[in-house]
């Protein structure tokens, strides 16, 4: 089962913050406000790096955070398409067994 993890690093000061990890029906923008908001209550916040799900940028206006791509995450979406591997013959991979 695929469970989301949410996690959030400081850049000025290198700090990890506790991670929670929660089940993939439970994860929607109510759920990483909650995380947010019971971490980083009373730090500054100015800018917000995510890896590209559809839902922070709203979570982001809702907060006044500026909004940005992990440059890893937007580097394995472009690559992600042409980069496929493609089996342009059909070929099969057979295995060495006795007949």
């Amino acid at each position: 089962m695929i469970k989301p993890k949410l996690q959030v690093l400081d850049v000025k000061t290198k700090y990890a913050y506790p991670t929670q990890i929660i089940n993939k029906y439970e994860f929607n923008s109510d759920a990483v406000n909650h995380y947010l908001k019971f971490n980083l209550d009373n730090l500054p916040q100015d800018t917000m790096i995510t890896d590209g799900y559809t839902m922070y940028p709203s979570i982001c206006d809702k907060l006044g955070l500026e909004h940005a791509l992990c440059t890893f995450h937007s580097v394995l979406n472009v690559r992600k398409k042409p980069y496929k591997k493609i089996n342009r013959n059909n070929k099969t991979i057979k295995t060495k067994k006795r007949k």
